[in-house]
């Protein structure tokens, strides 16, 4: 196994909890998320993404939602922007993926890449495919069996 990519600080998957909870939305917020950004038809900041040789930083994701959600008090808003700063963050990685391994297909999964939103984004590439939805659940709960099973040994 070769790690390609990765993030340096927050997952995307806190990223979105920590801008929706600021936001007054029930945990987990990627469903409520999704549902928000659908609806929002304005303009949206241009994300300033920043990714360095596979490796992306989010961290910086959480106080940029919290200043527009302070000026705006619009969880549409918000929510399609936290979206699509994650969406761009990952289609700038996935272009230096691209660059390094020219022909590699890519599975994305995770609880994060059951939202429709980031499918849309990434889904554009040829050779990109999407686990199930089932198969796309949280990590935590994958980690959670595997303690159990240990503890079970």
């Amino acid at each position: 196994v070769t790690l390609v990519g990765e993030t340096a600080d927050l997952n995307a998957g806190q990223a979105i909890d920590r801008a929706g909870v600021m936001m007054g939305l029930s945990f987990p917020c990627g469903k409520e998320m999704e549902a928000l950004a659908k609806t929002y038809v304005g303009k949206l900041p241009k994300p300033r993404i920043c990714v360095r040789d596979g490796k992306c930083n989010l961290s910086g994701l959480q106080n940029i939602a919290k200043k527009l959600w302070e000026e705006s008090g619009d969880r549409a808003c918000v929510s399609a922007y936290v979206l699509s700063f994650i969406g761009a963050t990952l289609c700038e990685m996935t272009a230096q993926l691209d660059a390094k391994f020219p022909s590699l297909p890519i599975v994305y999964a995770g609880g994060v890449m059951s939202n429709r939103y980031l499918q849309g984004v990434l889904g554009k590439r040829q050779d990109t495919y999407f686990a199930e939805p089932q198969f796309s659940t949280d990590n935590a709960m994958g980690v959670a069996v595997l303690a159990h099973r240990i503890t079970e040994a």
